[in-house]
């Protein structure tokens, strides 16, 4: 009788241990549900980069983003995917974080206007800096439908992609139209390696994960520090 005795108070204070933890762990999450609902509410902490180099650049990674409530439909994929491109043509070196405040690149979006002149991007970037140090910058999409762009953009993010280099200081390139930056198309004729045809919805493409050597080589000189030799040579706005 007293060994049962014992037992029962051994799991009592068992239980009453494992009540304690679990009212913990609720009080947590509680206290905590913002930030546990959404790892974009904290900003992340900062890596300067670049000290060296005198071209128009970001000075700190990550580079943060955020998009305007106006920003629905397939403009925010196909904007990460254009982050995941340029992440992966620099070897890392460049990465975006996403938040709700504060933003380096903020991304505002309008539906339904008519815009005469076609630009690759039917949008605006707008940056400022401080001497070479880019601090800030917006893009505007003036039209987030798909049925908006061309048949040969619909599977590439040419157009997210050519506003966000702008964010990076890089300017037109008027005598190539097969360039990323080329500013006037009715199509997108970036060039790009045929291989592993993918289809969806019934229609067939090449999809492409890197952009243009020039652009791309020269964002790895200068986010390397130099390290990786390259040129920003006619690239970059003045």
């Amino acid at each position: 009788m007293k060994q049962k005795r014992n037992k029962s108070k051994l799991n009592g204070k068992i239980f009453f241990a494992l009540a304690i933890i679990l009212i913990g762990i609720v009080a947590y999450l509680y206290i905590n549900q913002d930030a546990v609902i959404d790892n974009k509410i904290q900003s992340p902490e900062k890596i300067q980069v670049s000290n060296n180099i005198q071209e128009l650049r970001w000075e700190n990674m990550p580079i943060t983003y955020s998009f305007s409530e106006s920003c629905v439909g397939q403009i925010v994929p196909r904007v990460e995917w254009a982050f995941d491109i340029i992440t992966n043509a620099t070897n890392h070196s460049v990465y975006f974080k996403e938040v709700t405040s504060n933003a380096d690149i903020s991304f505002i979006c309008y539906s339904g206007q008519n815009i005469e002149d076609k630009f690759i991007t039917e949008g605006l970037a707008t940056t400022t800096s401080e001497g070479n140090i880019i601090t800030e910058a917006t893009i505007e999409f003036w039209s987030v439908s798909e049925d908006t762009r061309p048949a040969s953009c619909q599977y590439f993010p040419s157009l997210e992609l050519h506003e966000i280099l702008h964010t990076f200081g890089f300017g037109h390139i008027e005598n190539n139209h097969y360039n990323i930056m080329y500013p006037y198309v009715e199509e997108c004729l970036k060039e790009i390696e045929k291989k592993n045809l993918v289809t969806i919805d019934g229609k067939s493409f090449y999809p492409a994960d890197d952009f243009d050597i020039e652009q791309s080589d020269c964002m790895n000189y200068i986010y390397s520090n130099g390290e990786i030799s390259g040129t920003c040579e006619g690239l970059m706005n003045n």
